[in-house]
């Protein structure tokens, strides 16, 4: 009699029960920390769609420049949120593009700014009323 057989007296035999690993896959292991988060910059939600769809009706960069201050938002936070040029030139905004978008936004009632010469403007978004 094999010993790989379940006897009926003396009980299952372990390694008749064992899984037999297939050497063809690869462990499910998820990638280091550092791995997973170089995934690319995102803006993070949710935008209200009533706030996204008045500043896409404003004229030139208004949208650009809303959408970059969403995405500084969820980076540090919705209070205070600086505005630079330097961000803006990511969304092909120059730095007169930006002045003349934030002031449409700021007309539309969607952000409020704070400007000091010679600094970036801070900027507080403020929550759409129903049109």
């Amino acid at each position: 009699m094999s010993t790989d057989r379940v006897s009926l007296n003396a009980g299952p035999n372990p390694k008749a029960l064992a899984l037999h690993e297939r050497s063809d896959r690869q462990p499910n292991v998820l990638p280091p920390r550092a791995a997973r988060t170089r995934r690319g910059h995102f803006i993070k939600g949710p935008i209200p769609l009533s706030w996204l769809a008045r500043a896409a009706k404003l004229p030139g960069k208004a949208v650009h420049v809303a959408l970059a201050i969403w995405y500084r938002a969820g980076m540090q936070g919705y209070a205070g949120i600086g505005v630079t040029n330097v961000l803006v030139a990511q969304l092909a905004v120059d730095r007169h593009a930006k002045a003349r978008a934030l002031r449409a936004l700021e007309v539309a009632g969607l952000i409020s700014v704070q400007r000091k010469s010679g600094r970036s403007p801070v900027v507080a978004i403020l929550e759409a009323g129903a049109e």
